[in-house]
């Protein structure tokens, strides 16, 4: 939200002018909706919404779209990123570490992990997936929230949130009138269906679903006979009369060319300042301007303002990018026809085999027997008149090029989603190593490399703005823990005031996340390579120790082995210690036979020596 939601004006020409923009973004980008409703059935199964086939016939739905999102999307976001901080001046570099802390403290804090997630299925399941950061005008911290894909309305001649900022972008999420209320401190009116502003309409799933109608599972949507107003009641109101009724919140971040004149300012001879008769224009919205209306009140202007945050809240992550294009393509849009043929043969499949095991009678009527007689029971007997009067009719058998066309659709399904077996932990051999099953998986990663980059900019965007949050809007100092050299938790306090002061900025520093950090990692096969490295001395032993997923005082087996070391490097300083000025230069030089023959003198030092080296 912006700093001051509260703020109140009536001005229905401001109306008037977001509504039109609203109007003409939703006119654009109506054509997506069909798009992302098609989606979502596919996703979650409904294939057969409009097949007109008879009851009795089989409706088997393999769900591919579903196991390739489910798939992917926890190898992407396995791992939360590693942000890299990097100052780009001298008086910039005691912050960096400050800031990477702190973003580390607000990924954790907020969730982010499960919100880049959700964000992340959103983009593979409409095309694309949008993420708002503010900082919250009551409590001073940042606030994140996943943007449903239904409540963006950009400008429909802009390809990137980035050409947004020069036009305007619009989020419309559907609120509650109480909560209205309790932000804005405006009485709204509600408006009726809302359906179309929001994604996943579960009361149209449950009713489409097998014994939907009867199904005991309470819908969200265009459902006003809820229990909200009885959980807010048991949990407390706060003194606000909460309702079930909702209304259309219209929040537009645009660009704005308005004026506004300031007084000239006049430096006197004993350097104070005093404003002059004359004026100069200003731009009056130098970063933007953001408008917030409830489409029901006319005349109400809920707030109104500057964009405090040098560009728009809003991130943006686009599966199947291209140039051009403002939204993305989802992952059902390119597997629909495939996998609708995959449900029909299966299901073809499944009627031959029910009406092998349970094949069509073929029945005289003068045969003297009920249909109702010929039954699946043990040892029932039936007598017919005359014999030959009853047949039972087996279809024929599926032909091989049945199993086959499956098998190809499989795999073309796979190659367009790009899941590989690599992926769901199968090899073409149950020899191969566990090593070697990571290496196939690595190799497959290039497939997912532009989803992977997609999210790892949105990210890094993300990072930029929590800096720009920091050092240009919080006020409030941030305490950090922190370890020293030894080891030892203390406290560290920063004032952002103290780095506006020093002309500190976001853009002070740069940030990078590497592509690839959010994957998963074989934790064991990191372990044996590290032993492996610290066994050729090409790392310290202490990386052995944090690469162990078991050993859990990482400290003080670090400080073991600091110790061991020290006292092995002390040994072999006291074996030196013994020789004479002229065996410690031969030692210093090059001459290996001079060096061999101290070492037979001295076989103290050959036996510290070797008690150094690794085992």
């Amino acid at each position: 939200m912006p700093v001051q939601p509260k703020m109140n004006f009536e001005n229905k020409k401001l109306y008037d002018r977001v509504v039109k923009m609203f109007d003409f973004a939703k006119t654009h980008r109506d054509a997506m909706t069909s798009n992302w409703r098609n989606s979502e059935d596919l996703l979650y199964g409904n294939h057969w919404k409009h097949s007109k086939m008879p009851r009795y016939k089989s409706k088997i739905t393999s769900n591919a779209v579903f196991e390739a999102i489910e798939t992917i999307v926890p190898i992407i976001t396995a791992r939360a990123p590693k942000l890299e901080v990097l100052p780009n001046n001298e008086q910039s570099m005691e912050y960096s570490e400050m800031l990477e802390r702190q973003f580390d403290r607000y990924w954790r804090m907020l969730k982010m992990n499960r919100k880049i997630r959700e964000a992340f299925r959103n983009m593979m399941s409409y095309g694309n997936g949008f993420m708002k950061s503010t900082m919250d005008p009551y409590t001073g911290e940042i606030a994140v929230d996943v943007v449903d894909v239904f409540t963006a309305f950009p400008d429909p001649y802009a390809s990137s949130l980035r050409e947004c900022e020069k036009t305007y972008f619009i989020h419309a999420p559907v609120m509650y009138v109480s909560d209205v209320k309790r932000v804005f401190g405006v009485d709204i009116a509600p408006e009726g269906n809302l359906d179309e502003f929001r994604s996943l309409q579960w009361k149209e799933q449950v009713e489409a679903a097998p014994g939907g109608g009867g199904s005991t599972i309470k819908s969200p949507i265009g459902d006003t006979n809820n229990s909200r107003v009885e959980t807010l009641e048991e949990q407390g109101t706060g003194g606000y009369a909460y309702s079930t009724e909702q209304a259309l919140i219209i929040e537009c971040w645009y660009y704005d060319d308005s004026v506004e004149e300031i007084p000239e300012t006049i430096t006197m001879p004993d350097g104070s300042v005093v404003e002059s008769e004359s004026t100069m224009s200003m731009p009056k919205y130098p970063e933007g301007r953001v408008t917030i209306i409830a489409r029901s009140e006319k005349d109400k202007i809920l707030f109104d303002g500057p964009n405090p945050y040098g560009r728009l809240p809003f991130f943006m992550s686009k599966n199947y990018s291209e140039s051009g294009s403002f939204w993305g393509r989802s992952e059902a849009s390119q597997v629909e026809s495939l996998m609708k043929a995959e449900n029909m043969i299966i299901s073809q499949i499944v009627d031959n085999i029910r009406l092998t095991a349970n094949p069509q009678r073929i029945v005289s009527k003068s045969s003297g027997i009920r249909p109702n007689e010929l039954n699946n029971e043990p040892g029932n007997v039936v007598s017919p008149n005359a014999p030959g009067l009853v047949a039972w009719e087996t279809p024929p058998p599926m032909p091989n090029y049945v199993l086959s066309a499956l098998q190809y659709l499989d795999a073309k399904i796979d190659n367009m989603t790009g899941v590989q077996d690599a992926y769901r932990g199968k090899s073409a051999s149950s020899t191969e190593s566990g090593r070697h099953a990571q290496i196939l998986r690595m190799q497959t990663v290039g497939r997912l490399q532009p989803k992977m980059e997609e999210i790892t900019e949105m990210i890094q965007d993300i990072a930029e703005h929590w800096a720009y949050i920091i050092t240009e809007m919080m006020d409030q100092p941030i305490t950090q823990r922190v370890k020293d050299d030894a080891g030892q938790m203390g406290f560290q306090t920063t004032d952002p005031s103290d780095m506006r002061a020093q002309g500190i900025s976001s853009n002070s520093f740069d940030y990078e996340i590497a592509v690839g950090s959010t994957l998963p990692h074989d934790q064991q096969a990191e372990f044996q390579e590290t032993m492996m490295l610290a066994q050729a001395g090409m790392v310290p032993p202490e990386m052995v120790i944090d690469a162990s997923q078991f050993i859990r005082d990482k400290g003080r087996a670090k400080d073991f082995v600091r110790q061991a070391m020290s006292q092995e490097q002390a040994g072999g300083d006291g074996a030196m210690a013994n020789l004479t000025p002229e065996e410690q230069q031969i030692m210093q030089g090059t001459d290996e036979d001079a060096i061999n023959e101290v070492l037979m003198k001295h076989p103290e030092i050959l036996e510290a020596m070797n008690q150094a080296q690794p085992q």
